[in-house]
């Protein structure tokens, strides 16, 4: 292992390209693309959609897993750990960096402003505010 080299790393996955940026600068900080995580998270159904969305969650499991895969097959990132979790982002992605004792996070933003941010929130500045471990933060292209 090189010295600055770190030995589990986490990405969140949102399947933009900012994401794939940010597998990308990930698997230059690691020996191995096994210290990578890749995470995308389902969010929770809304209570209006409770009954239909929780009946469908494993289908939409699924699915996100099918997706994240063949993700990481195209970019070529063979051996990084692939997984999905339920729930809010920016909670699921600091809390399963702490589980996995994970060195770094490594994750897009948008670079939203204004409204859009204010009603969209910012996954990346929740985290920013929750986890344990340091975090990169790979500039995306704006939305505006």
């Amino acid at each position: 292992m090189s010295p600055k080299a770190k030995s589990s790393v986490l990405v969140p996955i949102d399947f933009s390209d900012a994401s794939l940026d940010a597998l990308r600068e990930a698997l230059t900080l690691v020996d191995s693309p096994s210290h990578v995580h890749a995470v995308h998270v389902v969010p929770d159904p809304s209570p209006a959609d409770l009954v239909q969305e929780a009946m469908q969650y494993d289908d939409r499991a699924g699915r996100a897993m099918s997706a994240l895969t063949d993700m990481l097959n195209q970019a070529g990132a063979d051996g990084v750990q692939a997984l999905v979790r339920e729930g809010s982002a920016g909670e699921v992605i600091a809390d399963l960096a702490s589980e996995l004792g994970c060195e770094l996070i490594v994750m897009p933003t948008r670079g939203r402003k204004g409204v859009s941010r204010l009603l969209l929130g910012s996954v990346a500045e929740r985290v920013l505010r929750l986890a344990q471990c340091p975090i990169l933060v790979i500039r995306g292209p704006s939305d505006q």
